[in-house]
């Protein structure tokens, strides 16, 4: 019976393994849910991103309006838009946190007026705290018209 129970206590740790993502290391881990639309206009439509995170001492997030710990690459010209991720746990709690956010970028541009539109892609990591930065995660290509 105690084997049972052990099982079931472990299975959720090992199924979130299964997406790259563990959630006991300290070092923040992101994977890229959905971004949406997947054809926009220039200058005028959002683009948000859903992210999924975790992150094993529970430092992820700052509560300073002035700190920015979320990083998206426009990949066409290298343009890094900051964005702050609230803090998730509280202050010395270490404990591991997983869950989801979003990302909305108001925005985006042209860059080649020749053709009707274009195809931009998007990185996007976070840092934690402590400064541990979390993998690099790419969208799918979006068509800018």
């Amino acid at each position: 019976m105690r084997i049972r129970h052990l099982f079931l206590l472990a299975f959720p740790l090992l199924a979130a393994c299964d997406n790259g993502l563990d959630p006991l290391d300290d070092k923040p881990g992101i994977e890229l849910l959905s971004v949406s639309p997947t054809s926009v206009i220039a200058f005028e439509d959002e683009i948000v991103f859903r992210v999924k995170y975790t992150d094993g001492d529970g430092d992820l997030g700052s509560n300073v309006d002035s700190d920015r710990n979320v990083f998206l690459t426009d990949q066409r010209l290298d343009i890094v838009h900051e964005f702050r991720l609230k803090q998730l746990a509280p202050d010395g709690a270490e404990v591991p946190i997983t869950g989801e956010f979003t990302l909305t970028l108001p925005s985006t541009i042209r860059v080649d007026s020749t053709g009707t539109s274009e195809q931009v892609t998007f990185s996007l990591y976070v840092v934690d705290r402590a400064g541990n930065e979390s993998n690099e995660v790419v969208s799918q290509p979006i068509e800018v018209r």
